[in-house]
């Protein structure tokens, strides 16, 4: 897996890269074929802006959340790359189950 973390109009720091790596490996437990991670840390005026790019095998995740705080940025957009995540996977494993059910009966 690919991940890389670029920081516009400032210097990300080696505590924020390592908290957004921990935030990714938490995200791995859902879902194991991710193929590559953008994470986007801004600085708009007064308002910091995390924006996520995941791309998995056949499914893109894109995520665009803003707060006052940085850390808590990249919580709430973490927190939504996850649901979209499990959402995606649930998704895949009813269909398989449908498609088991119909050939055995």
């Amino acid at each position: 897996m690919d991940l890389t973390v670029t920081g516009r109009h400032f210097d990300v720091t080696p505590a924020l890269r390592s908290y957004v790596e921990e935030k990714l490996t938490r995200l791995e437990r859902y879902a194991g074929d991710i193929i590559s991670v953008h994470v986007i840390l801004e600085m708009e005026k007064r308002d910091a802006v995390v924006e996520v790019n995941l791309i998995m095998k056949r499914y893109h995740v894109n995520v665009k959340e803003r707060n006052k705080d940085m850390y808590a940025a990249i919580d709430k957009a973490f927190d939504v790359v996850k649901k979209q995540v499990v959402r995606h996977e649930e998704k895949l494993k009813s269909h398989r189950i449908k498609k088991e059910e119909g050939i055995g009966g």
